[in-house]
C-alpha cells in the first residue's frame, strides 16, 4: 500500500509541475485547445508510464518527446491562433499571430525553446535531429519572426 501512495504522490507532483507547461506548449504548437488538451494529457501519461526512476529531468524530456510526436501528427491541420487565450501584452499577441506563419518544425523550435524552456541540446534530443539542425532552424525561425515584426512596424 505504501508503494502505491508513493507513486500517487510522484504522479501528483509531476502533474502539477509539468501539465501546465505541456498544455501551453501544445496549444502554441497546435493552435487548438481540444487537441492541445488531448496531446498534453497523452504525453504526460505516456511519459509517466515509461518512468522507472523518480527523476524529474528524465520525465521532463520524455514528456516533451512524447508531446512533439503527438503534435507532429496534427502538423498538417490549420493553425488557429485565435483559439489561444489572449495574452496580456500586444507584443505577445502579435508574436502569437506570427507563429501561424511558420511551418510546424519552425514553430516547434520556437515554442519548445521559449515556452517549454528547452536548450538546443534538449530540442535536438526531442526532435531526434543534430544540434546544428536545431540551431539553423531556430536562427531561421527567429529571423522570420523578426522580419514579420519589422514588416508590421513599417507597414503599420
Amino acid at each position: 500500500m505504501q508503494r502505491r501512495t508513493s507513486a500517487d504522490h510522484m504522479f501528483e507532483q509531476l502533474h502539477q509541475l509539468y501539465m501546465p507547461r505541456l498544455y501551453h506548449t501544445a496549444i502554441y504548437l497546435l493552435g487548438n485547445r481540444a487537441e492541445a488538451e488531448d496531446a498534453a494529457g497523452r504525453a504526460f501519461t505516456a511519459a509517466f508510464l515509461e518512468l522507472h526512476v523518480a527523476d524529474e529531468r528524465v520525465f521532463r524530456l520524455k514528456a516533451a518527446r512524447q508531446l512533439f510526436a503527438l503534435c507532429l501528427r496534427h502538423a498538417q491541420q490549420p493553425y488557429g491562433s485565435d483559439e489561444i487565450v489572449p495574452l496580456q501584452s500586444a507584443r505577445a499577441m502579435e508574436l502569437l499571430q506570427n507563429l501561424s506563419e511558420l511551418d510546424f518544425q519552425e514553430r516547434a523550435a520556437v515554442v519548445f525553446t521559449c515556452v517549454y524552456g528547452c536548450s538546443m541540446r534538449e530540442l535536438a534530443h526531442i526532435q531526434r535531429v543534430p544540434e546544428w539542425a536545431v540551431a539553423a532552424r531556430l536562427e531561421g525561425s527567429f529571423g522570420k519572426l523578426c522580419g514579420m515584426r519589422t514588416y508590421a512596424v513599417v507597414s503599420g
